[in-house]
């Protein structure tokens, strides 16, 4: 079957993702129970979609925050172009479609006895069980930053506190002083994020503190969109030139190793001592740790799943989406998450009527914003093979490698498309 690219990223706007799943309009008579865990973007789009296909089926979503702070657009707080309460998404919506949401946390899945016991004591059967349980971050890998000093140095990945933390350290600066970014080696959330980050600190500093400057130190020699990147940060920012408000620097002597927090001074692989006033460390990530806890991960810290159903390769009946799988070629995105939570969702319903899941594509979606009214993006598609082993990227629907700055039109499709994808979330 072929899907133009426009028709496909239409359809996912729209929510009508039951048409390229192969879904009837009808609703299955099942009646049976899933439990979702983690009501970030992938899960929370799995729980929607789940009563969407099915509406006779019990769906349990069970997360910790009664509101859910998106780490999208969050860069844009940094530069003073968005409210942090504009970030906020409830689950409201989700509960009028029918979804027993549980605002609790898990702290056991029992795979065995397909049970799911939370902190207050509750437990909950399920006959299939989706979970999306995002990151943690692997502390030991910096010696000297831990979550306690996290909280005086934010990373500020997951968004919420740390963001407005970041955000009045920037804030507070005096102008001429250095903003320094760190990033780790993948793979981890949103790979594209510390360069947007770097971008709108810097379009802020150029407004407000112009004699300051941002450096980022990359554990990587490259990153993805990077041509896109340094074309705009020429064009807005002076990049390579002696008025540069962005530096990069990359490979092993940007590869941070150590933080001495009392000198704010971050010390990397080759022994290289940099000193800075604002401090935006990024660890090395795996799994949420509901996934290690539940024998979900494997030596690399990440999930592997089934590419069709999403189902772990450890436990049985457990699908794992989103950030925490081993999903091929896709990045770790939001949009990603939510492509990953219908196709999941369509699986599991086929899975519990005793129909073989059908293969769709897959598609992420990126947007960039570099500052104002300048903004990259690019996506790519990809499709499952029948059993799952293997997921291919469909070249000719493709757009990956055609990243390009346009000043006005990709800024406003940025959040055009944050709206959709927020709604297709959350309802």
């Amino acid at each position: 079957m072929h899907i133009s690219r426009r028709n496909f990223i239409t359809s996912l706007a729209l929510g009508s993702a039951a048409a390229l799943l192969g879904i009837s309009d009808r609703a299955f008579a099942t009646g049976r129970g899933v439990v979702v865990v983690g009501g970030g973007s992938g899960g929370a789009t799995a729980a929607r979609y789940l009563r969407l296909f099915d509406p006779t089926l019990r769906v349990t979503l069970i997360e910790p925050q009664r509101q859910h702070q998106s780490c999208l657009m969050s860069n844009e707080v940094l530069a003073g172009m968005r409210k942090a309460s504009s970030l906020q998404f409830d689950y409201v919506k989700l509960s009028q479609l029918g979804i027993n949401v549980v605002h609790d946390k898990v702290v056991t899945i029992d795979a065995e006895k397909r049970r799911i016991k939370t902190q207050s004591g509750d437990t909950f059967p399920y006959e299939r069980c989706i979970i999306s349980p995002g990151i943690d971050f692997r502390w030991a890998d910096i010696e000297g930053y831990d979550a306690q000093v996290a909280e005086t140095f934010p990373h500020a990945w997951n968004a919420g506190k740390q963001l407005i933390t970041l955000q009045q350290q920037l804030q507070s600066m005096q102008d001429g002083g250095t903003v320094l970014i760190t990033t780790p080696k993948p793979p981890y959330r949103c790979p594209t994020a510390p360069y947007e980050r770097a971008s709108l600190i810097a379009h802020y500093l150029q407004q407000q503190k112009p004699k300051s400057k941002v450096i980022i130190l990359d554990a990587n020699p490259t990153f993805i969109d990077q041509r896109g990147f340094k074309q705009a940060w020429r064009r807005a920012y002076h990049f390579a030139t002696e008025k540069s408000l962005i530096e990069r620097q990359s490979g092993a002597e940007a590869t941070v190793t150590e933080f001495d927090a009392a000198n704010k001074t971050v010390i990397t692989q080759t022994g290289q001592r940099i000193k800075a006033d604002v401090i935006n460390i990024i660890p090395p990530q795996q799994a949420g740790n509901i996934a290690a806890t539940s024998g979900l991960v494997d030596e690399s810290g990440w999930c592997p799943v089934n590419l069709l159903t999403f189902e772990s390769h450890q436990k049985s009946n457990i699908h794992v989406i989103g950030d925490a799988a081993i999903v091929g070629g896709m990045s770790k995105l939001a949009s990603s998450a939510n492509a990953q939570g219908k196709a999941c969702a369509a699986a599991v319903v086929a899975l519990l009527n005793g129909r073989a899941p059908t293969a769709a594509p897959l598609i992420e979606t990126r947007y960039s914003i570099i500052g104002h009214e300048l903004a990259l993006s690019s996506n790519a598609i990809f499709k499952p093979t029948a059993e799952g082993h293997q997921l291919t990227q469909i070249p000719e629907e493709s757009t990956r490698k055609k990243v390009k700055p346009r000043p006005l039109r990709e800024f406003y499709n940025a959040h055009s498309w944050y709206n959709n994808i927020t709604q297709d979330i959350f309802g």
